[in-house]
């Protein structure tokens, strides 16, 4: 099956049959996985949960089954290379189709659809104003003294200066009398 000469579509169907007898259900990773590692810019493992739901989302349908077949394989594969393609297309080529089921794996978990549904409503993608970066904070705490809280507010736009600035008790009416000088 790995490193045959025959049609793929052939051997797949010739490991499947040989792996049943071992497993009832002969899961489809137990099939894809070995073509994939050993052939994995030609190859993919697919998990049918979430190749399922990256199936949905293509123009071209493929009807899953529960036990691999060569004919659902041959979709699931065509839909990865077409996703490869486009990635290329866009200037990020996957090195090979094991950084395609990664993609379909992160994006169509299930965890991924809450935090992929905050990313949409927070409208991070297509975002019209950069996104600001928060430095971490100092390790030492020298300069923690020196960044402005996250929640202060910026001075508005006709106030003065820090330097024009009155002081700051004259500015509050709260006057301290001043030390006097020794001079007078």
């Amino acid at each position: 099956m790995l490193w045959g000469t025959e049609d793929v579509a052939k051997r797949f169907t010739e490991l499947t049959q040989a792996m049943s007898m071992l497993w009832p259900r002969v899961p489809w990773t137990v099939i894809t996985a070995p073509m994939a590692l050993v052939h994995p810019k030609e190859h993919t493992c697919v998990k049918p949960s979430v190749f399922t739901k990256q199936a949905d989302c293509t123009t071209k349908p493929i009807r899953p089954t529960k036990l691999p077949t060569a004919r659902v394989y041959r979709g699931y594969l065509e839909m990865v290379k077409s996703l490869r393609d486009a990635l290329s297309d866009t200037g990020a080529p996957p090195h090979d189709l094991l950084d395609i089921y990664d993609l379909i794996w992160i994006t169509q978990r299930p965890a991924a659809a809450e935090h992929l549904a905050r990313v949409r409503a927070e409208g991070v993608l297509g975002r019209s104003t950069p996104l600001v970066v928060v430095p971490d904070a100092p390790a030492d705490g020298e300069a923690a003294a020196e960044a402005p809280a996250a929640d202060a507010e910026a001075p508005a736009a006709d106030a003065p200066a820090a330097d024009d600035a009155a002081p700051a008790a004259e500015a509050t009416g709260d006057e301290t009398p001043a030390e006097e000088s020794d001079d007078a």
